[in-house]
């Protein structure tokens, strides 16, 4: 399920290209704040503007795409054994998709999941935090 105040929230870009994220405290840390960007809010993922920088590649200016929010999904308890349930009922909720991290083994609190929810840029970010939390607690590890 997920963890409390557990979602991220894409913002609007600056001209630094960095873009602006307003960001719910969460138990992951500062290590989580760029999943909404697998999304498609923006134009360049997390992934994909770490690896420019690294590479020394250029970075073009950063534009907002769409608006999205994001939602851990934690484990529970330890186990070497485990089974995430809920994700056709997650995938079947409009505009949401989910990336499951593929770790071997489960602890309490571990990060496995993500709910990544998407709407047009404006959308109302309390509603997109909400329909987050409710996919990623659609999304169970046992």
């Amino acid at each position: 399920a997920a963890g409390p105040d557990s979602a991220d929230v894409a913002g609007t870009p600056t001209r630094s290209g960095l873009g602006q994220c307003r960001c719910e405290p969460d138990r992951a840390g500062a290590r989580g704040r760029g999943a909404v960007t697998l999304a498609g809010t923006q134009n360049l993922s997390e992934f994909e503007l770490h690896a420019r920088a690294i590479l020394g590649l250029p970075i073009p200016e950063i534009k907002l795409e769409r608006a999205g929010a994001s939602a851990v999904v934690l484990a529970n308890k330890s186990a070497e054994q485990f089974t995430i349930h809920g994700i056709e009922q997650a995938l079947a909720q409009p505009d949401t998709d989910i990336r499951i991290f593929g770790k071997p083994s489960t602890r309490p609190y571990r990060r496995m999941a993500v709910a990544l929810v998407y709407d047009q840029p404006g959308a109302d970010m309390d509603t997109l935090r909400k329909k987050a939390k409710e996919v990623a607690d659609m999304i169970r590890v046992e």
